[in-house]
């Protein structure tokens, strides 16, 4: 890698390489690859540059967990949150407006870092893409997030996001985690119907649709 270190922001030129790179990620419509693919890239960027692992949360990780979150948003927890982003910024990254993102604007990528670290009991998975390890938050931890944002919002993808991770990866979860989660966290009521829809889907091998019906009188229900 081809870098030159200088005395104030530590990487001042000659940064081509990882910019060129980004041209040949995987593409938009390959949006599970393309995410792990990008978080690989940025986690060898982020140790370049001394700003320790990222971790992959949000509807980010939704995406790789369920295939239906967000094909270009990433929301990152980094430790040196102002220091990666000076340094995406020197090849080629731009700021939002608000200066809430960093995004690319040839590349369809867009960063937000909403944090430096993960809650308080919140643990990353590491995956390893093409050689390098890559980390992102558990499901069980997912799980939870999404449900704490149904219940605060009443935002209906939010309980559809929380029912396919916990309806994909029912046989790799750690239950008794889940439900100290769910109960610490006050959504037992949302969780008990995920569960709920997962084990009458799995009994009475409802369709998509009926599995989106339920979903979707539920969240008519919780509106009042």
């Amino acid at each position: 890698m081809s870098i030159r270190r200088g005395n104030h922001t530590g990487l001042t030129v000659e940064l081509t390489e990882y910019s060129e790179e980004l041209a040949f990620l995987p593409p938009p419509d390959e949006p599970a690859e393309r995410h792990i693919a990008v978080m690989a890239w940025l986690s060898r960027f982020s140790r370049e540059c001394g700003c320790g692992d990222p971790i992959l949360v949000g509807c980010g990780a939704v995406e790789l967990y369920a295939g239906c979150g967000n094909a270009t948003d990433f929301d990152i927890i980094v430790p040196e949150i102002a220091k990666l982003s000076t340094h995406l910024l020197e090849i080629g990254f731009q700021r939002s407006s608000d200066q809430r993102f960093v995004f690319h604007p040839g590349h369809s990528i867009l960063f937000e870092f909403p944090a430096s670290e993960l809650l308080p009991g919140e643990v990353p998975v590491k995956v390893t893409y093409e050689g390098t390890d890559c980390y992102i938050i558990d499901p069980e931890d997912l799980i939870a997030n999404r449900l704490e944002n149904f219940e605060a919002t009443g935002g209906g993808i939010d309980l559809v996001y929380a029912y396919l991770i916990y309806h994909y990866h029912y046989d790799r979860l750690d239950m008794d985690r889940l439900r100290e989660i769910v109960t610490r966290r006050d959504v037992r009521e949302s969780f008990t119907f995920v569960r709920k829809l997962h084990d009458e889907t799995n009994e009475s091998k409802l369709s998509t649709g009926e599995q989106s019906g339920r979903l979707a009188n539920e969240c008519q229900r919780r509106r009042g």
